[in-house]
This record gives C-alpha cells, sequence and structure tokens, in this order.
C-alpha cells in the first residue's frame, strides 16, 4: 500500500458534513447586470422601497433575479453577499468617473474620461481592474451613484489627485484679477 493511501487525516467533503455548502460559481458579467436591475427594480418599487427589513429586500431581489436569470439559481444571501462588494466598486468608479465629469481635462471627450477613471480606479484599488462595467451602466444614471463624487469629500488618501494624474490638462489662468 502507498503512503498516501494509508493517510487518515482527510479533509471535510459535504458526504461527511452535510453543513458544508458547495462553493457557488463565479458570478458572470450578465449575472452581475441583471442582480443590478434586479436590486433597482426592487429598490424603486413606491410600494415597499422603505416598508421592509433588509431580509425582506434581499428576497424580493433574490426573486427577481432568478425569475429573470436562468444560468444558476442564488440564494439570498449569496444575491446580499455579492451585492455589497458590486455596490462598493461601482460607487468608488462612479465617485472617480462623476469627478472627471465636472472637471473634464480640456480636449478630452467622454471616451478619454472613462480609459481615466479605469486607470484611477485600478491604481487606487491595488492593481485590480474595474470588472463590473455591464453593472455599472445600469445603476450609474441613478440618484446614488449620480451623487457619489458630486458630494463626496476630498480626502486625499482616497483618491489620487485628478490634476496629477491627468497629463491631457491645460494650466488654468485666473482673469479676474486683471
Amino acid at each position: 500500500m502507498s503512503e498516501r493511501s494509508q493517510s487518515t487525516t482527510s479533509l471535510p467533503t459535504q458526504e461527511h458534513n452535510p453543513k458544508l455548502k458547495k462553493r457557488s460559481p463565479n458570478w458572470l458579467p450578465t449575472e452581475e447586470e441583471q442582480l443590478a436591475i434586479s436590486w433597482l427594480h426592487v429598490s424603486q418599487d413606491p410600494e415597499s422601497s422603505n416598508n421592509q427589513t433588509g431580509n425582506q429586500f434581499y428576497a424580493k431581489v433574490c426573486e427577481h433575479f432568478n425569475t429573470m436569470s436562468k444560468l444558476h439559481y442564488c440564494d439570498a444571501d449569496q444575491i446580499r453577499i455579492r451585492w455589497l462588494a458590486m455596490n462598493t466598486a461601482t460607487l468608488k468608479f462612479s465617485a472617480i468617473y462623476n469627478r472627471i465629469c465636472m472637471s473634464p481635462p480640456s480636449g478630452s471627450s467622454p471616451i478619454d474620461w472613462m480609459k481615466m477613471t479605469r486607470e484611477l480606479y485600478q491604481a487606487n484599488n491595488k492593481g485590480q481592474a474595474f470588472k463590473l462595467e455591464k453593472a455599472w451602466e445600469v445603476v450609474r444614471d441613478s440618484p446614488k451613484w449620480v451623487q457619489e463624487g458630486v458630494n463626496a469629500r476630498k480626502d486625499p488618501g482616497s483618491l489620487l489627485s485628478l490634476q496629477q494624474s491627468s497629463s491631457h490638462s491645460t494650466p488654468s489662468r485666473d482673469f479676474s484679477s486683471s
């Protein structure tokens, strides 16, 4: 008998411990987009948007998501956990994008703004690229995301200075004192 087959230590498996959950598959961009659609659908429902608990809210998001997405079933906890991560990332991305849009570098276009936003996001997130653009496109015009960056306090540690990062900007001149 080989040394490997004589080993008595084994890792817990679902067969031995039914409480262990099988890891669900990675979320696809289309599923993240649908989750954003479902979250907006439930959060903008005027009849119940403020009259429900968090658990009730995520149960409704889950129901809408599973009705619309047929790729794989997700329970309310999976929906909540994924949404929290997506929410944080999309709000950060919106803050950067909205600040660039409010003061775009001279001669730049919306395509340039997206490129700068991606670069700044990655620089501020330990080299991690923003992978939620489909979901962000769904939520970006919603009030929560539009306000991000507009009302954000200027924390030098949270975002790189747009002036430092933009090589396209031209110096501005104050003509009021002439």
